[in-house]
């Protein structure tokens, strides 16, 4: 039997057509799951891709053997454009046409990509309707391939297009002038096409994962379209379906293993509703496939367990709050809301200089200043600044700190006074330290400037 090469869905209407090497085109009811009787299209040549107009699906285009390439308005099948691309007479194995209809690209068997442009006109009146006037003309011939390019996609607003080949190549080129782009790294920001259909690109690195693969394994990839673009359906020469997460960028990927064809499968494509399509070579079988979440796929993460928690750490550790898992449910009113906390003041810290800082006197580090004994921000106030915690009742230090505290040098508690009414915090006579100075302290021991 001849074999299956060309499939695709109409953007908007629940159709899917294919076409084979048997010089015919057959249209599929969808919706129904079964063909639509007596909607053949005869070609003269043998077909081998074919593609729907966008946004619209007003044009269907087909590439034929011996380099034929034929336009139909759709759904009158009229046609509009007939013309022999390649001069050696080879097929036209890919089309694609651009997110806003202007351009379609044809990937011919001579290493040569033909780029047509469209433009529509309305055109005399009919009874109930109005004909529209087609202009096709060839643009630009995009040369560059050392091999057969195999699939083509644009990018998002149409100014780029982008093949591969059989050889590996992937290659980039202005449709506005047919310039080819010699690096690769210029479209690493380039938003493309949806849905995304090259077996090669960084996108489909995780397509090749298989070792037993080589360069011509995969002949069709599909992204499938929102909200479940984030997966990707392929098909092989073993005649497998495998469905991969979008993007793919690492080898060997987990992926869903499915089976059906008895042969190589030609072309896989998703429609707007998330329906996937498969093709087979020769076995001429079409197949569609449901794209289902199963319940794992929408299951509550899993409660985690920090290490941490299992060691018995020292009991003065001012930190051991930390992944606790409780310490949410305990203290809730630790946590630090910025819709519902706003800073209250402003002070400067010990250089004069420097910016103000917000002060806020519910933040949750003053407790950890608490806990730890106060932060300092410099070495001329640090012992002064651990002197007035240590008077605090009962507050908690680390022994460290418990055993290097000595004698107040006379003087010290003057001085101490005087800088901090000169860097214009608040002095308590009684020389306990407040929560305000528990929070300008640790904000001095974290401030950047």
């Amino acid at each position: 039997p001849a074999s299956a090469w060309g499939m695709d869905f109409h953007p908007s209407l629940a159709i899917l057509a294919s076409v084979s090497e048997a010089r015919d085109v057959r249209f599929w009811n969808v919706a129904e799951r079964r063909p639509a009787i007596g909607k053949v299209l005869r070609t003269e040549a043998p077909a081998f891709s074919l593609a729907f107009g966008q946004p619209e699906g007003s044009l269907l285009a087909l590439g034929c053997d011996r380099g034929i390439l034929e336009i139909y308005e759709f759904p009158s099948l009229q046609p509009v454009y007939r013309d022999v691309l390649s001069k050696g007479g080879d097929r036209i194995g890919d089309m694609r046409f651009s997110a806003d209809g202007a351009y379609l690209a044809a990937a011919c068997w001579d290493q040569t990509i033909y780029l047509l442009r469209i433009a529509s006109a309305p055109g005399r009146a009919s009874v109930g309707r109005t004909e529209t006037q087609w202009e096709v003309r060839l643009h630009k011939a995009l040369t560059g391939n050392s091999s057969t390019p195999t699939n083509v996609l644009f990018s998002a607003n149409g100014a780029y297009l982008k093949s591969n080949s059989k050889d590996g190549q992937l290659l980039c080129w202005s449709t506005h002038d047919g310039h080819r782009s010699k690096s690769n790294a210029a479209f690493r920001d380039t938003r493309w096409q949806a849905p995304w259909t090259l077996p090669m690109g960084w996108a489909a690195v995780g397509v090749w994962g298989d070792p037993s693969y080589d360069g011509t394994d995969v002949k069709s990839v599909c992204q499938a379209y929102p909200p479940d673009d984030g997966y990707m359906a392929m098909g092989d020469d073993q005649g497998r379906i495998k469905l991969l997460r979008f993007p793919s960028p690492f080898l060997d990927p987990p992926c869903q293993v499915c089976s059906g064809h008895a042969a190589f499968v030609t072309k896989v494509r998703f429609s707007c509703a998330n329906v996937l399509a498969t093709l087979g070579g020769d076995d001429s079988t079409l197949m569609l496939w449901s794209l289902e979440r199963t319940a794992e796929d929408a299951k509550a993460p899993t409660r985690l367990v920090h290490p941490w928690t299992q060691i018995d750490g020292p009991a003065e550790d001012p930190y051991g709050f930390i992944g606790a898992p409780s310490f949410a449910q305990q203290q809730p009113q630790q946590h630090a809301h910025f819709a519902d906390e706003l800073p209250t003041s402003f002070s400067r810290g010990p250089d004069r200089n420097a910016p103000p800082r917000m002060e806020d006197p519910e933040d949750p580090w003053s407790r950890v200043v608490a806990a730890a004994g106060g932060g300092s921000a410099s070495r001329e106030q640090g012992a002064g600044r651990q002197r007035a915690a240590s008077a605090t009742p009962g507050s908690r230090r680390p022994p460290q700190m418990q055993q290097n505290q000595r004698e107040e040098p006379p003087g010290d508690r003057a001085s101490d006074e005087r800088q901090a009414g000169g860097g214009g915090r608040p002095v308590n006579p009684g020389g306990r330290a407040t929560s305000s100075n528990q929070s300008q302290g640790v904000r001095d021991a974290l401030w950047w400037g």
